[in-house]
């Protein structure tokens, strides 16, 4: 803003307690956001497009330094962890080394990225800082290291960032490893699904999100390839499903959490504040909800989904910090947990979560927690 003798006036601090300046982010994630984030300057016109830069933090459009704050900077966080980026950012600060990996007890984790849930109960936890895949108890918060460089054979874990598990098997997506990794629950074996050396098919570039695609199948997200991959549970072999020369509609920007429903697949895309419906058989794409379409509170940082029945989906919003219904028939949307909906320990950086025998889990990488969601009343509790 500038004064009628047209000088400039600078913008007060930011009072609130989750705001960081840009000299405090700057050593923790700057190298990162320059490839990875947007320009975190609003009212700019080209929020979506622009980028900072990363020795001077500036705009690299219209050169406005502005504050940034850890909402705003929310899904860059998430998008920093997945895209195998070696520097960890915790509220503005760059962790330390890993701590040892779970045992048999609770145990604090360092990167929690994703979350699933088990066949016998259990909730799987992927944290990319220990390297590791371990099994939680949701009852108790027990838990119990399955896979990581000190249990299990083959190649260890690179930057684990995301699982699902049926009845014989556990998978994680490792970009790091630029792999799909199956791993044996009850030794913690690793071997390679489908990658580099296995399985026919278009190659990965930047594998960063899955999900299961029926019995035999699973579906993965590849922002290298903008495209939606099925991937063979016994061959490893890979087919594109949906990407800009397979299939109609609005192409992806930045797709990240998938849920399945039958010959449909349910992809969150932050990219575009939107949810979209593919058509498994012809790859079409379609927005089921988004800035034009449903009521209710607009989706910012989609990141994750979970199906719960045909006519109600549950997205993780990292930069809402809540927990959002959406009905895919007509788009509407409502908030479960977040914000002002519900009591107990605010979200930070929500990023995955899981339903065990009805009940809502969710795994904040901000706190480095697994909570627990009250579906009827949205309270929080840490398990």
């Amino acid at each position: 803003m500038r004064t009628r003798s047209g000088r400039l006036l600078r913008r007060p601090p930011d009072p609130r307690p989750d705001s960081l300046n840009w000299s405090a982010l700057k050593p923790a994630v700057a190298p990162a956001l320059h490839q990875a984030w947007q320009c975190a300057h609003q009212g700019n016109g080209h929020g979506v497009s622009g980028s900072l830069r990363a020795d001077t933090g500036r705009c690299c459009k219209c050169g406005v330094r502005g504050v940034v704050t850890v909402r705003r900077i929310a899904f860059a966080v998430l998008v920093l962890c997945v895209s195998g980026f070696e520097i960890i950012p915790s509220l503005g600060r760059a962790t330390g080394q890993p701590r040892p990996p779970c045992a048999e007890a609770s145990s604090a984790f360092v990167a929690p990225m994703g979350m699933a849930s088990t066949s016998d109960g259990g909730l799987l936890i992927v944290d990319r800082g220990l390297q590791a895949l371990v099994n939680v108890d949701p009852t108790t918060g027990a838990c119990r290291l399955i896979s990581s460089d000190r249990r299990g054979a083959g190649n260890p874990l690179n930057a684990p960032v995301g699982a699902v598990a049926d009845h014989e098997s556990y998978y994680v997506i490792d970009p790091g490893e630029g792999a799909v990794v199956r791993i044996e629950p009850r030794t913690g074996d690793r071997s390679e699904l489908s990658g580099k050396q296995n399985g026919a098919g278009p190659g990965f570039s930047t594998a960063r999100t899955l999900a299961r695609l029926g019995d035999n199948a699973l579906a993965v997200f590849d922002i290298g390839l903008n495209a939606v991959l099925r991937v063979d549970t016994k061959t490893g072999d890979r087919s594109i499903v949906s990407s800009p020369t397979v299939g109609k509609g609005l192409a992806f920007v930045d797709a990240f959490g998938m849920a399945a429903d039958g010959d449909r697949l349910f992809v969150a895309d932050p990219g575009l504040r939107a949810i979209l419906s593919i058509d498994l058989k012809r790859g079409d794409r379609k927005i089921v909800s988004g800035p034009d379409r449903g009521k209710g509170r607009r989706l910012q940082s989609p990141t994750r989904l979970l199906l719960v029945s045909r006519d109600r989906l549950l997205v993780v919003d990292a930069a809402l910090k809540s927990v959002v219904s959406v009905d895919p028939s007509s788009g509407d949307r409502s908030v479960v947990s977040g914000g002002d909906v519900g009591a107990g320990p605010a979200f930070v950086i929500p990023v995955d979560m899981a339903l065990v025998a009805r009940k809502l889990f969710v795994v904040d990488l901000g706190r480095r927690a697994v909570l627990a969601i009250d579906p009827a009343t949205g309270d929080r509790s840490i398990t």
